[in-house]
């Protein structure tokens, strides 16, 4: 009749031979939300964007005016722009934001004065954001 200990033999026999028929990588597999090709291309684009927006600093903070700027406030003017790739992404988008506006503003027509004042603010940023960092 109905032998329950043969039964539970072939019954997990034939689980066990189920489960090493299938590789695991296919039980195991699933829907990602995000695709591999959009997150490298993302990390590129980030990578991209953080690159640019250090050259925008560096590049304001090697201006002669940012540089005595800097110098008055008795800091390494080097030191300053090497400390500029160690910010977070979001301080180095926000300063290079505030840096590009400040050219922008220094290239319309303003007085020397207001030139001045505007490069010394910026300046005075950059050194608190490093100076925390």
């Amino acid at each position: 009749m109905f032998d329950r200990e043969k039964w539970g033999r072939t019954f997990f026999a034939c689980i066990f031979a189920l489960l090493f028929a299938f590789p695991s990588s296919l039980m195991a597999q699933d829907q990602h939300v995000v695709s591999p090709s959009d997150l490298q291309a993302a990390t590129v684009n980030a990578t991209q964007t953080r690159q640019r927006n250090i050259q925008e600093v560096q590049r304001f903070l090697s201006s002669d005016i940012a540089k005595q700027q800097i110098e008055r406030a008795h800091l390494n003017p080097d030191k300053v722009k090497a400390a500029v790739a160690t910010l977070s992404n979001e301080e180095l988008a926000d300063l290079a934001a505030r840096t590009h506006k400040a050219e922008v503003q220094l290239a319309g027509g303003l007085s020397f004065l207001d030139k001045v004042l505007i490069l010394a603010a910026v300046v005075v940023i950059i050194i608190i954001v490093v100076v925390k960092a």
